[in-house]
């Protein structure tokens, strides 16, 4: 029950332009697609209100999460039984090194830091974040964690925090990026997964797949200032950039749930997402969202405004987590 309270496509890419017509294409905003069944990486060009196929990269043994860098010059993924992070050239649309090291152990969520210049990369196994330079794809540290099974990661607006969410601590964990250890840690609820930051920089929203809740945390003082309830499983979540909607990707609803931020509780606007959605991205307007779906194998593009799915893109076999390159 929904629980409502206020508180064969992939090996085209390469036939559909010559060489030097993709390199070019790759110039623009860009949507990158990890396929964890076929060890592929898709690259699709942002085109209008759909998404057409540039190029499919190898990738490592059950590639599950991507990140960017700030830059847009590098996507990074995550090989959770490779061991391994694969590092990809944006402007030369290819696999630019394979990072690997015995401190990448299941290999989850990644973030990279506000310059480019570190990866930030959770290793579920042992309980740790591990850095690296990416200027030479170089480990510089492991960061033990005081929690189980670490997922996710996020860099705070300022760029100063790492924030960690894990599936068998009900707190957030944040590490000071430039010390390089765990600063703090504080409570949320249980099994915290997806997490998102206001537009003013001034609160945390962190979903809880357990729970199916959303709870808002105070930057300033770590402290809970409200909770509201969501459809099943909220695994993923971006915000509106006029802070007006968080949109929640509830996987085992199937839905998309839009939660207004401003104003009263809201529990009508929701769409059907279809089957295992898993990936969730936005553009930087926040005017269109893209979601992956295991079992489709498609990327469902949504307008925010219409709030209805504009294009169904084909995405290969299995695609897991996405990424929006401007």
């Amino acid at each position: 029950m929904r629980k409502f309270f206020l508180a064969a496509l992939p090996v085209l890419a390469a036939a559909l332009c010559t060489p030097a017509d993709t390199l070019a294409q790759a110039n623009g905003p860009l949507v990158v697609v990890v396929n964890r069944a076929a060890k592929q990486i898709g690259i699709f060009k942002v085109d209008g209100q759909s998404l057409a196929p540039l190029r499919t990269l190898p990738a490592g043994d059950t590639p599950r999460e991507v990140c960017l860098s700030p830059d847009g010059k590098r996507a990074y993924v995550s090989n959770q039984k490779g061991k391994s992070v694969t590092v990809v050239d944006l402007q030369k649309l290819e696999v630019a090194a394979t990072i690997t090291n015995e401190a990448l152990d299941g290999p989850d969520g990644c973030v990279v830091s506000a310059d480019s210049s570190k990866l930030y990369v959770v290793a579920t196994n042992r309980n740790s974040v591990v850095t690296i330079a990416t200027s030479d794809n170089k480990v510089l540290k492991e960061i033990p964690l005081p929690l189980a099974e670490p997922r996710r990661l996020a860099l705070s607006p300022d760029g100063s925090k790492v924030f960690v969410a894990a599936d068998k601590t009900p707190k957030i964990a944040v590490i000071d990026a430039a010390k390089g250890t765990v600063a703090t840690s504080f409570a949320v609820g249980n099994e915290p997964r997806a997490m998102a930051f206001t537009p003013d920089g001034k609160s945390l929203l962190v979903g809880q797949v357990v729970d199916d809740t959303i709870t808002a945390v105070d930057l300033g003082t770590h402290k809970v200032t409200g909770v509201r309830g969501t459809p099943l499983s909220p695994q993923r979540m971006a915000v509106s950039p006029d802070g007006a909607f968080a949109y929640v990707l509830a996987r085992m609803e199937p839905e998309l749930f839009a939660m207004p931020l401003k104003g009263p509780h809201d529990e009508s606007r929701t769409l059907d997402l279809g089957k295992l959605p898993w990936g969730l991205a936005v553009n930087p307007a926040g005017t269109l969202l893209y979601v992956t779906s295991n079992e489709n194998n498609n990327i469902q593009i949504i307008d925010t405004k219409s709030f209805k799915v504009v294009a169904n893109v084909p995405a290969g076999k299995d695609p897991n987590g996405i990424a929006y390159r401007p």
